[in-house]
C-alpha cells in the first residue's frame, strides 16, 4: 500500500510541476494568452456609490401624445459597472411601472412617488409625478424630426420619440 501512495505522490507532484512549467513557458512566450487564461485581464467592477434624480417632481398628462419613460436617475460614478435600476410606483392605480420596465403607464390623475433602486448597493432616490387630466403641455414647444419618430404596435395615437 505504501508503494501505491508513493507512486501516487510522485505522479501528482510530477503533474503539478508539468503544469507549472507549462504556465511559466506560456507566460514568457505568449504573455497576452497567459493573462487571459489566468484571469488577470479582468478589471475589478466599479461599484455604484449613489443615484439621484435631476428633478424632485415632474408632470405628465393622461392625454399627452408621447409614451413616458421613467425619469432616469444619475448613477454615480457614471462608469459604474452595474447600472441596472428598478422602479417602484407607490400607487399603481395612478401610475404602473411593470417590473423590468422603464415605461410609465399613467392610469388616472393624481400624485404618486416613484422610487428608483440600484441593483448594485440598493441606493434609492424618489421623484414625485403629478398626473393631470388632458395634456400636460410639456410637449407644446418641442419639435421632433420625423426621422426620430416610431409607431409602437397597433397604437396609432401614441408615438415614441428618441431625442
Amino acid at each position: 500500500m505504501s508503494s501505491v501512495n508513493f507512486i501516487k505522490t510522485c505522479y501528482n507532484s510530477q503533474k503539478k510541476s508539468l503544469v507549472d512549467n507549462y504556465l511559466a513557458n506560456l507566460e514568457c512566450d505568449y504573455p497576452d494568452i497567459y493573462i487571459i487564461l489566468m484571469g488577470l485581464d479582468v478589471e475589478p467592477p466599479i461599484a455604484v456609490t449613489g443615484i439621484a434624480f435631476d428633478y424632485e417632481e415632474t408632470i405628465i398628462g393622461l392625454d399627452d401624445p408621447l409614451f413616458y419613460t421613467v425619469e432616469k436617475p444619475v448613477i454615480s460614478p457614471s462608469n459604474a459597472t452595474n447600472q441596472k435600476i428598478t422602479y417602484v410606483s407607490f400607487d399603481q392605480t395612478i401610475i404602473d411601472i411593470p417590473s423590468e420596465s422603464e415605461w410609465y403607464h399613467p392610469k388616472k390623475a393624481g400624485i404618486v412617488t416613484i422610487t428608483a433602486i440600484s441593483e448594485d448597493g440598493n441606493f434609492t432616490d424618489t421623484i414625485r409625478v403629478h398626473v393631470v387630466e388632458g395634456q400636460s403641455g410639456a410637449w407644446d414647444s418641442i419639435t421632433v424630426p420625423q426621422s426620430n419618430l416610431e409607431t409602437r404596435g397597433n397604437l396609432t395615437d401614441k408615438i415614441l420619440c428618441y431625442v
